[in-house]
């Protein structure tokens, strides 16, 4: 018999549950990594080559 009431039980299964979902999400982000580090290259870029030209009134 085990020790934990039910509603112990039900909220190790939510958590249980939660952490597997996040799981795939990490997985995903990591798959994503390289795209997202490209996009990050490529707006700095963006914005240093529009910072170097200032805007005449």
């Amino acid at each position: 018999m085990s020790t934990l009431s039910k509603r112990e039980r039900q909220a190790l299964n939510d958590i249980f549950l939660s952490l597997g979902k996040n799981e795939g999400f990490f997985a995903r982000m990591k798959e994503k990594k390289s795209e997202f580090k490209h996009y990050l290259k490529m707006l700095f870029l963006r914005h240093k080559k529009n910072s170097n030209h200032s805007i005449r009134y």
